[in-house]
């Protein structure tokens, strides 16, 4: 496995990726992993998920949100837009990869969950999706 450190530029700052990419030389698809609220891309599932993946040919981009670990920025003052903009550059940055063959899908647990939906629902192709405990509606959580 291969791990690769990026900074992704935004207006004013910056979010901290890892790309973890398969052995074999040839372009791969990605699974871009969105983490939840008061996590980072460095939270043990993502790590193992780097691993697993690579193995099955997989590449992983596991990142920080705004605001979130290596990422600048204050977590306070992100939002969910914020965080679908910084999902949204992610995708964007990835796409100029040579190791990647234009194949993403999205990953994301809690409220990274609630991102990548919102993310995949406003493209106009196919973006596959898998959720952990990600929240239907924020309504209700005052």
């Amino acid at each position: 496995m291969i791990q690769e450190r990026h900074t992704v530029a935004l207006p004013g700052g910056k979010l901290a990726l890892v790309l973890h990419l398969p052995d074999a030389a040839r372009p791969s698809p990605c699974v871009v992993a969105c983490h939840g609220l008061g996590a980072s891309k460095d939270s043990d599932k993502y790590l193992l998920l780097g691993e697993e993946f690579t193995r099955a040919g997989l590449a992983l981009a596991r990142f920080d949100f705004r605001g979130c670990g290596e990422s600048s920025g204050r977590e306070d003052e992100t939002t969910v837009a914020t965080r679908v903009e910084d999902a949204r550059a992610v995708l964007s940055y990835l796409g100029a990869h040579a190791r990647l063959d234009q194949r993403f899908g999205l990953l994301g647990s809690s409220l990274g969950g609630f991102v990548a939906l919102h993310v995949a629902a406003e493209r106009g192709d196919v973006l596959p999706v898998v959720t952990w405990n990600a929240p239907a509606s924020l309504e209700d959580l005052g």
